[in-house]
């Protein structure tokens, strides 16, 4: 882990593992910097609103890894553990905890509350992309990989691995 942290680089230029991506503006109530939502060849979904909330979803649509108020959750045996970062004597050393079920329903809660809310400035047209990579990378299909997170409470996936 890097003992300076710094600002995440370009999404739509440097997240090559996303072959599918796309950069939108949307209204300051969801985000007040740009979010990138995009797809890994394995179908595996990402998240970023701006550089904090970032979600991260496997192929079937359970969170699988997020990074939320500085602090990295991972997902384990269908539940989440929180990766705290502590600076310890010219070093960084993470420090695990299992989130409480009241506090994975809240985080759960809100991300589903930020999808919805994404998902109507897309389909009112207040949302607009502004960068894209992928041949096949629309609004349409930002709308139809946001489909299957709407349609169902938040599962938490059984290991952070992708694929």
């Amino acid at each position: 882990m890097a003992r300076h942290e710094q600002s995440r680089e370009d999404l739509i230029r440097d997240a090559r593992a996303l072959v599918e991506r796309v950069e939108l503006t949307v209204p300051d109530s969801l985000c007040t910097d740009l979010v990138v939502v995009g797809r890994r060849a394995s179908g595996d979904l990402s998240l970023y609103f701006g550089e904090d909330p970032v979600f991260h979803f496997n192929a079937t649509g359970q969170l699988r890894r997020a990074y939320v108020a500085g602090r990295l959750l991972k997902a384990e045996a269908t539940k989440l553990v929180a990766m705290d970062r502590r600076r310890i004597e010219g070093e960084v050393q993470l420090h695990s905890r299992t989130l409480t079920a009241a506090e994975s329903q809240t985080l759960t809660s809100d991300l589903t509350h930020k999808i919805d809310e994404l998902a109507r400035a897309i389909n009112s047209g207040t949302a607009t992309i502004t960068r894209t990579v992928g041949e096949a990378t629309t609004i349409d299909n930002v709308v139809a990989w946001l489909v299957p997170l709407q349609s169902k409470p938040i599962e938490i996936a059984p290991r952070p691995n992708v694929g």
